[in-house]
């Protein structure tokens, strides 16, 4: 069994398959974004594809940009520091799960290479300040040194992190490495997670631009978790928005 995704030529794996279960959104409609109440996204838990929870006080924009080949979202606000934007997609419809393999995709570029933090990836249902580090369980990429404010340091590195009943990104229980990327204003950047459960232990497998970062059997999120994709992005000493080209996901079925 090989993931992930035969939608794009740039995969990072070679020779793949894609799983009974799978969501891609390409972003090339434009419609419903930024009403209240969906189709595509909305302030109400529930309603749309994704659940949108602003945060300190932002007035969150999101916007098909045009003339951009393929179809790009852009994520931003006019707001303040730590003004910004929760999304995570609703039903989790995804979970950890022994022999069903699971593979989460987005390329996405920042508008400012310092003045973004992010957290993209796969948690547990429910998160509305994934920034902040209200979370249980993650399979993330995010910005900053490892701390709870991702905007004290180091904004500029990419931090893949896998964490398994945490609740903060202090917690013990999280394995984390800086990837060695840093964000480069409006420069795409492809980020992959390969969750493995086919083989005899979970391993979680990181991916920018293709090359493998991290590669994990450690602090792996709980089997029978449910995992939504999500995106928070966060204005850090001034409005930074954000740049999503697709996000992909998909998991097999199990037999």
């Amino acid at each position: 069994m090989t993931f992930p995704n035969t939608r794009t030529p740039s995969s990072v794996l070679p020779g793949a398959i894609v799983g009974d279960f799978v969501y891609f959104d390409d972003f090339i409609d434009g419609g419903g974004f930024v009403a209240a109440t969906g189709p595509k996204v909305a302030t109400t838990a529930n309603v749309g594809t994704w659940h949108l929870t602003e945060l300190g006080g932002a007035t969150t924009t999101m916007i098909v940009q045009d003339d951009e080949p393929g179809g790009v979202v852009v994520i931003s606000d006019a707001g303040s520091t730590n003004h910004g934007s929760n999304l995570q997609m609703n039903g989790a419809a995804f979970s950890v799960a022994a022999g069903r393999d699971l593979y989460w995709e987005m390329r996405w570029k920042p508008g400012h290479a310092t003045q973004l933090d992010f957290v993209i990836g796969l948690l547990n249902a429910g998160v509305t300040a994934a920034i902040a580090g209200t979370v249980t369980q993650a399979l993330v990429f995010r910005s900053g040194a490892v701390d709870t404010s991702p905007d004290n340091a180091g904004t500029a590195d990419i931090i893949a992190s896998a964490g398994d009943d945490i609740t903060s990104w202090t917690h013990a229980n999280i394995t984390e490495v800086d990837t060695g990327v840093n964000m480069v204003a409006d420069t795409f950047v492809k980020t992959a997670i390969w969750l493995r459960t086919s083989g005899s232990q979970r391993r979680a497998i990181f991916y920018v631009n293709g090359k493998e970062i991290l590669n994990t059997t450690s602090n792996i999120p709980d089997v029978g978790t449910a995992l939504s994709p999500l995106i928070a992005r966060q204005n850090n000493g001034g409005a930074a928005d954000m740049e999503v080209d697709y996000v992909y996901c998909a998991q097999t079925r199990a037999a």
